[in-house]
């Protein structure tokens, strides 16, 4: 379950990091992406949603909230599968193994939470923040990565995101995808 709001922009590059062809040695591991569309203006399009393959479907809540969190919960609810990952941020890209390892950890442990570590595009969010970021510049580092062909070059252009100087060793306040029964 993926939330948008007023970023097709961002949506693209997070649905392809979703999709079949960018994430690797998930096999036929059977999954949808529920992509909520909380009022954007304009709206996601049903056509372009599914054009990053067939496990993708648009929602449109009846009313749009502040918050996605009643309809992210509904749609926990409603879903099909025994697990559900939730991206309450849709302007965040995976690498191209995020799905096999999470779900590799819950074969190891059926009933564990999967929660994957935030980066931010663009390095230290503290230096950035005084000197400014733009959606020019980090259009230029995807490109300079020539992204998606190895999202695995996300690594080089970010950093976690903290403020620990071991953010590895440190606890995790918060997860953009979280796996759970």
């Amino acid at each position: 379950i993926v939330n948008f709001y007023n970023m097709k922009r961002e949506a693209a590059r997070t649905l392809t990091s979703l999709s079949r062809q960018y994430q690797k040695g998930i096999g036929d591991l059977a999954y949808e992406v529920l992509c909520i569309d909380n009022g954007s203006d304009p709206p996601l399009e049903e056509d372009w949603i599914r054009g990053f393959g067939p496990e993708f479907k648009l929602v449109r809540p009846e009313r749009a909230h502040p918050s996605p969190c009643g309809v992210i919960n509904e749609l926990a609810r409603s879903a099909r599968g025994e697990y559900v990952a939730i991206m309450i941020d849709g302007a965040h890209v995976l690498t191209p193994g995020v799905l096999r390892e999470a779900f590799a950890a819950i074969d190891a442990d059926p009933g564990s939470v999967v929660a994957l570590r935030n980066w931010f595009v663009g390095g230290d969010q503290r230096w950035l923040s005084e000197v400014g970021y733009t959606r020019e510049q980090e259009d230029i580092l995807f490109e300079r990565i020539h992204w998606p062909a190895d999202g695995y070059q996300l690594f080089h252009v970010g950093a976690p995101i903290g403020e620990h100087v071991d953010p590895w060793l440190a606890g995790m306040i918060e997860s953009n995808f979280l796996v759970l029964p």
